[in-house]
């Protein structure tokens, strides 16, 4: 069967790239033929610039796109994160430059990640009704651990959209979400029963690869650019890795304070966590490839992404890694962690993926 997988698999960090190959990956084992779909952007509901709008939609044109990221990576010299992700690693999922929303398939599964978040003002996203399964060319659309991100019922109401989601969620066949606020807004505006089921990187294996690490007794701070860090949380980090003589290495999308910066892809990162002393977060998936390999790590809950990251946490036994504030870092580094229970309920819960996808895709 051709399944066209509807995701976040375009935007330029390691968790989106990492739960696509995931849902790929496991798709693929159940004998499926997989290819992606890109959505079409469409305008925010929430309040915007018209003036940005229109600098966004000339410079996302393919083209103009693509040379602005060919000539800043190639001539220009700058080795951005960016770039090479839309040039070099998108290819590794089967990915092309240009965007494709005009492919016809048996079965659309739309998600994981923030898919069902409509209420994002950037127009990257805006609200695309195709990934609310409308206008796409499929016979049938499931979700799999789709999550509305930080859009609630509070917001839902406030811009009048309750009418317009609860007809196209009705329209699914199937609907999986990932986090307790998705399931409670489907389910308030369908009155169906969700499925609930984890990010697909926590239910899929991985064949790493071997590469050399520069570092040893490192510690890796998982987060990104756009996140702001005060001097008083820079001096906190610091204290934390030289009183434990540790080196700290910034990957990806990194903070320039970080004297070390690492440019690897997406396998190779997970090569990264998995040879770390200790992972400081503020992310959703910083947080998940720490618990996959069962590594140490402090997260720290940020307001916009607390819906999906207090239920994460939750469901795996792991709120107890939870900081207010990076003065916390040595008291959370000297106390033990056990995954014997969390390990169990990842277990349990690829079982439970297994049979969801299994059922939903007859």
């Amino acid at each position: 069967m051709k399944i066209g997988i509807l995701s976040m698999q375009r935007v330029p960090n390691y968790g989106s790239f990492l739960q696509a190959y995931s849902l790929r990956n496991i798709l693929v084992k159940l004998g499926h033929e997989v290819v992606f779909i890109d959505y079409k952007e469409e305008k925010p509901v929430v309040p915007f610039s018209e003036k940005k709008r229109f600098r966004y939609r000339l410079l996302d044109t393919p083209i103009v796109k693509f040379l602005n990221d060919w000539i800043k990576y190639n001539i220009i010299g700058k080795k951005l994160f960016d770039y090479k992700y839309r040039l070099v690693y998108l290819k590794q999922l089967n990915i092309g430059y240009r965007k494709r929303r005009d492919i016809v398939v048996d079965i659309a599964v739309i998600g994981s990640d923030e898919v069902f978040n409509c209420l994002q003002a950037g127009f990257n996203v805006g609200f695309s009704p195709m990934l609310f399964g409308q206008r796409i060319n499929a016979k049938k659309v499931i979700s799999y651990a789709a999550s509305f991100g930080y859009t609630d019922m509070e917001g839902i109401k406030k811009y009048g959209m309750g009418d317009k989601l609860a007809e196209y969620l009705k329209s699914f066949a199937c609907i999986s979400v990932r986090d307790e606020n998705s399931r409670k807004i489907v389910e308030s505006l369908t009155g169906q029963i969700t499925e609930l089921n984890l990010d697909p990187v926590l239910v899929s294996d991985f064949s790493i690869p071997k590469i050399d690490i520069p570092y040893q007794d490192y510690v890796i701070l998982y987060t990104y650019v756009s996140r702001e860090y005060t001097e008083e949380d820079r001096k906190a980090i610091l204290d934390f890795c030289k009183c434990n003589n540790k080196t700290l290495i910034s990957i990806g999308s990194a903070q320039n304070w970080v004297s070390n910066q690492v440019e690897a892809a997406p396998l190779e990162l997970l090569a990264y966590i998995k040879a770390s002393d200790f992972i400081i977060t503020d992310t959703f998936h910083g947080s998940v490839f720490s618990i996959k390999y069962n590594k140490p790590f402090a997260t720290l809950i940020r307001e916009n992404n607390k819906q999906k990251l207090m239920d994460l946490l939750h469901r795996l036994n792991k709120e107890d890694r939870i900081i207010d504030s990076f003065s916390e870092l040595q008291n959370m580094y000297e106390k033990l962690v056990n995954y014997t229970d969390t390990n169990a309920v990842i277990a349990k819960e690829k079982e439970h993926t297994l049979k969801y996808l299994r059922k939903s895709l007859l």
